[in-house]
C-alpha cells in the first residue's frame, strides 16, 4: 500500500468513525429508545469491524437487559463474567480467539459490557475508538435510565404527598368529648404512609357513640385508599345503626369489595350507650385493647372475629359487653407499638405495654399520652421505627359520677 492509499484509508475510517458517533449523537437527541441506540451501535461495529455478533448488557430501568446479534445470548451468560468486571475495574480485554469485552463505569460503577466476537483486527487506535463508541452509547443509556428513575421518584414523591394528604384529613384532629366520653390519641407515622385509622362520632338522634382503631394492611397509596374507604363505609353504615354485628358486617363487605380479598384490616370497634352505661365492642384481629378500671384493675379485650376483608362474609363474631359502672380507660393501639424493637432487638410486646400502663397515674389520659410517647422514644432507643404507632385512649364517665 502506498502512503497516498494509506492516508486516504485512515482519512475514510476517521470519517467513518466520527459519522459513526454522529449518527448515535442524532438518535440520542431525537430520545431513541435503548433498542434503536443499541441497532445504531451495532450497525456502526458491524460496518467496521466485522465481528460474528455483538452483546450489550446493560443496566435499565427494569435491570439487566442484554441486546445482541444473536439472540440465543442472556443475562444468565453474562452475568459471571459481568460481575467480574464489576471487581476488578478493567480497561479492556481481548483473547487470542478474537474476542473483545469493553467495560463502561460510571463513577466506579459497572453500567454496562460489550461482547464482540471473531474480531478480524484490532490495534490500540481501533480499540480506543471502540471504547469511545461504547462509552458514548452506554453513558447515554446510563442517563436515561438516571432520567426515568428521578421522574418515578419525583411522581412518587407526588403520589406520597397525596396520600400523607388523605390520611392526614381523615385522622380526626380534635374529638367532640361528652360528659361521658373523653378521647386522646398519639401518633407516630412510619416514613411510608400507613394505613393506621381511628375515629370516634356521635349517631345522630340516639344515645348512642362509636368508636374505633383500625390498621389497613400495608403502606403508600393503596393502603391510604382503602383506609379512606373504610372511613367512608364506617360513616356511611353507621347512619341506620342498630347493632355491631350489622355494621362489621358491611364493612367487611365494603373492603372485601373494594379489595377482592387481596388486603385485610384489623379493627377495634366499639359502641357506648350512655343510658345504658353499656359498652358493646367487637375485636376483629386487633390487638387487645386494655380495659382499666381503678378498683378492679385491667383486663384485655378478646371478644370478636378475624380481621375484616378476607373473605365475603365473616365468620362467628363474638360481641363483648361490658357495663360500666365506675369511671374507665380503653388504652386501644396498632401493632406498631407491640412491634417496636430497640437497639438490641427486643420487642415491646403486649405485655410490656400492660406493665408500663400501670405505673402511670390513672384516668389521666392526656398525662398518659405524654408519658407513653416519651417511653416509646426511650424504648426504641434512637432506632428507626417499624410501622405506623397509634394509640388511641378513651376515657368513660359514666351518668351518675360526671365530675
Amino acid at each position: 500500500m502506498s502512503d497516498h492509499e494509506h492516508i486516504t484509508t485512515t482519512s475514510d475510517t476517521y470519517k467513518n468513525q466520527i459519522n459513526g458517533l454522529m449518527t448515535i449523537t442524532e438518535a440520542i437527541n431525537e430520545n431513541a429508545s435503548i433498542s434503536q441506540l443499541f441497532d445504531i451501535y451495532k450497525a456502526a461495529i458491524q460496518r467496521h469491524y466485522q465481528p460474528s455478533d455483538i452483546t450489550l448488557c446493560i443496566n435499565t430501568v427494569e435491570g439487566m437487559k442484554v441486546y445482541s446479534s444473536d439472540p440465543t445470548k442472556s443475562w444468565k451468560e453474562y452475568a459471571p463474567v459481568y460481575h467480574k468486571f464489576g471487581k476488578q475495574k478493567s480497561k479492556y480485554l481481548r483473547s487470542h480467539n478474537g474476542e473483545v469485552f469493553i467495560p463502561v463505569y460510571h463513577k466506579n460503577h459497572l453500567i454496562a459490557l460489550v461482547h464482540l466476537n471473531d474480531m478480524d483486527y484490532w490495534d490500540k487506535e481501533e480499540l480506543d475508538f471502540l471504547k469511545t463508541i461504547t462509552n458514548f452509547v452506554a453513558i447515554a443509556i446510563e442517563n436515561k435510565r438516571l432520567f426515568k428513575q428521578r421522574i418515578d421518584q419525583e411522581n412518587y414523591r407526588t403520589q406520597l404527598g397525596l396520600a400523607r394528604q388523605i390520611q392526614h384529613s381523615l385522622m380526626p384532629h380534635h374529638f367532640a368529648d361528652s360528659r361521658e366520653l373523653e378521647f386522646k390519641t398519639l401518633y407516630i407515622p412510619h416514613s411510608e404512609i400507613g394505613g393506621d385509622y381511628f375515629d370516634f362520632f356521635h349517631i345522630k338522634n340516639s344515645h348512642v357513640s362509636i368508636f374505633c382503631i383500625a390498621d389497613v394492611a400495608g403502606k403508600g397509596i393503596p393502603a391510604a385508599l382503602l383506609m379512606a374507604n373504610l372511613q367512608a363505609s364506617l360513616r356511611r353504615l353507621s347512619i341506620n345503626f342498630t347493632d355491631l354485628k350489622y355494621l362489621l358486617s358491611g364493612l367487611n363487605k365494603a373492603v372485601f369489595e373494594s379489595t377482592k380479598g387481596d388486603r385485610l384490616v384489623t379493627i377495634f370497634l366499639a359502641a357506648y350507650d350512655v343510658v345504658k352505661n353499656e359498652l358493646q365492642y367487637i375485636n376483629a384481629g386487633h390487638p387487645y385493647p386494655i380495659l382499666q378500671t381503678k378498683n378492679q384493675g385491667s383486663r384485655f379485650l378478646k371478644n370478636g372475629t378475624t380481621p375484616i376483608g378476607i373473605s365475603e362474609t365473616l365468620p362467628e363474631v363474638s360481641v363483648g359487653t361490658e357495663i360500666i359502672q365506675d369511671e374507665t380507660v380503653i388504652f386501644a393501639y396498632t401493632d406498631g407499638l407491640e412491634e417496636l424493637r430497640n437497639s438490641h432487638g427486643h420487642m415491646m410486646g403486649h405485655q410490656k405495654i400492660l406493665t408500663t400502663l400501670h405505673k402511670m397515674p390513672f384516668g389521666e389520659i392526656e398525662l398518659i399520652t405524654e408519658e407513653i410517647e416519651g417511653f416509646i422514644e426511650k424504648f426504641k432507643e434512637n432506632e428507626p421505627i417499624g410501622d405506623d404507632i397509634t394509640v388511641l385512649l378513651c376515657k368513660i364517665k359514666p351518668d351518675g359520677i360526671v365530675q
